[in-house]
């Protein structure tokens, strides 16, 4: 039998949040301020695989959902600051 110490619990540091002037959550890297985070609907894994087990085309009825920052002009940024343009129904309805 063999003993392995191992060190004692760990714990991972909590994610640091930065809040605007506000109090509500910063814009993602190179969005510009005033917009607000949302949930929105896109077409993806589930949505894909809801349409194949049931047979029904479902481009048009988006089941997933991710996290948006929208700009105050409408463009869609993941938390990340990349520019988003993939959610809502497929863009071939």
């Amino acid at each position: 039998m063999v003993n392995v110490n191992v060190g004692g619990p760990t714990t991972a540091e909590p994610e640091l949040v930065v809040m605007d002037s506000k109090g509500g959550r910063a814009p993602p890297a190179g969005a510009p301020p005033g917009g607000q985070y949302q949930m929105v609907k896109y077409v993806g894994c589930c949505t894909m695989v809801i349409g194949l087990v049931l047979m029904i085309p479902t481009c048009c009825c988006p089941c997933d959902s991710k996290e948006h920052y929208i700009a105050p002009n409408g463009t869609h940024y993941m938390p990340t600051g990349a520019i988003d343009d993939k959610y809502g129904p497929c863009k071939c309805c």
